[in-house]
């Protein structure tokens, strides 16, 4: 069966059992109809990633929900491409954690079929992708390294990318080379007891852009993951893709346990302007002993100018411990930089930064398109209502976009230094036996300085 088309027919019979999906939209419309299997690759036995890094890839089927033929020309631009990624949701110290724990290449497609997966097919296949018509990628094809292109040379927003891909692109390599990429510790059963985890099919394509449909194309699915010597991934039994729904939603449909939703969890759409749209989940919990953690999720669905920083408020006074960082690695020969982003308390806030700016270094570690960054913190205030922001990468208007979000609330008052319950003199004295022992950062600038004094004196004076 040396013909890929044959091979794809075998392969591509696959019963689909999944949530419903969202009304036709007029034009193609193309989504995420079902993630049909997984293939494990292991790691390599030598060289980079040795022992330490695992491939994968995941199987999709497309489904043309839409009103006019996908254009599927594998010659030219004007054919998907398919991201995959995966991620895993936690219990760290009592709080539910969600992040992303790998990522791939793109596969190129090619030659698109006329099965009926979601609809009734029209029956026009091969340089279209019919009316109704679904299309299945085993995870054979989708782990292809010769058909597998880079991240970097697609416009999200546009659905645009560069063909044909650079020749190197094309190269083949080790078991993990252009593959979803996953690190041994973020899935080894071993270390990471009672987790879920979650793959993720997004397809990107110029015309379903063109047509205003690009907003639903990504689908997840729970996996499990076998404690053997290559952690193979396979889809959970029971479990069904949900459709047009990417996979931070998983932490709110499954946040309290397998199947057991969590109110707790808000995932909120944030659109920039003539660009992309980003999802920003959120959740609080109470540690007790008058502690809260706050974890926060953001993953940019569209976005070609992508994210370069994240502010939530926090006022001063506020007792802000244990900031977070987490992002996925680029890998393969990518050119983006994998340096972790910068984080500061100071100013009201607390604050992640890229490394560098757009102007400084257009390859710097950013918040790009298909991929989620985490970002969290421990306070001593519960939470209130209030407004966070994302600081966009590339150049252009607006600078940040703005969104509803659980932040720390002011402390009740934080001139009452010695907890009498109101501002007196002995407030004073006890701010500056902690000055002088150097625990009074009243400003949260990371440290204990004069500038902590006119701070403390400007609640003191207010009477709070």
């Amino acid at each position: 069966m040396k013909n890929p088309l044959i091979r794809r027919l075998a392969a591509g019979i696959a019963v689909c059992a999944s949530a419903a999906f969202s009304t036709a939209h007029a034009n193609p419309d193309v989504i995420v109809g079902d993630l049909i299997g997984i293939s494990s690759y292991g790691t390599p036995s030598s060289g980079e990633g040795a022992g330490t890094i695992y491939g994968y890839a995941v199987g999709t089927t497309s489904c043309n929900i839409g009103t006019s033929n996908l254009l599927w020309i594998s010659s030219t631009n004007q054919h998907p491409v398919i991201a995959q990624n995966m991620y895993r949701l936690s219990t760290v110290d009592g709080a539910t954690r969600f992040e992303q724990v790998g990522q791939s290449w793109l596969k190129h497609g090619f030659t698109a079929l006329t099965q009926s997966l979601c609809n009734t097919c029209s029956g026009q296949g091969g340089s279209v992708l019919g009316v109704g018509c679904s299309d299945p990628y085993s995870s054979g094809l989708n782990g292809g390294q010769s058909r597998l292109g880079p991240r970097s040379e697609v416009n999200a927003t546009t659905g645009v990318f560069t063909y044909p891909y650079q020749l190197q692109w094309q190269r083949t390599g080790n078991q993990i080379f252009k593959r979803l990429q996953v690190k041994r510790e973020d899935i080894n059963p071993a270390q990471n007891t009672g987790s879920l985890y979650f793959v993720e099919g997004h397809y990107i394509t110029q015309d379903d852009h063109g047509a205003g449909n690009a907003l639903n194309n990504a689908s997840y699915r729970r996996v499990t993951v076998s404690n053997n010597s290559t952690f193979s991934v396979s889809n959970a039994s029971g479990s069904t893709t949900q459709r047009t729904k990417p996979a931070i939603y998983a932490w709110k449909d499954h946040g309290l346990g397998l199947n057991q939703s969590d109110p707790a969890v808000e995932i909120k759409t944030v659109d920039v302007p003539g660009d992309g749209r980003f999802f920003v989940g959120s959740k609080v919990t109470d540690l007790g002993n008058g502690m809260w953690r706050y974890e926060y999720a953001v993953f940019n669905l569209t976005s070609h100018r992508s994210g370069a920083g994240v502010e939530i408020p926090a006022a001063a006074g506020v007792n802000v411990t244990n900031i977070g960082f987490r992002d996925v690695d680029y890998h393969s020969g990518e050119p983006y930089d994998n340096t972790d982003w910068t984080m500061t308390r100071a100013g009201g806030t607390v604050a992640w930064n890229s490394p560098q700016t757009f102007d400084q270094n257009a390859n710097s570690n950013a918040l790009r398109w298909s991929t989620m960054y985490n970002f969290r913190f421990d306070a001593d205030v519960p939470p209130v209502t209030g407004e966070g922001s994302l600081r966009l990468f590339r150049p252009g208007t607006p600078d940040t976009v703005s969104f509803s979000i659980p932040v720390p609330s002011a402390p009740a008052c934080p001139s009452d230094w010695d907890q009498s319950g109101g501002v007196d003199g002995d407030d004073i004295t006890s701010f500056f036996v902690d000055w002088q022992a150097g625990e009074a950062d009243i400003d949260q600038s990371g440290g204990t300085d004069g500038d902590d004094i006119p701070v403390f004196f400007g609640f003191w004076q207010a009477g709070c």
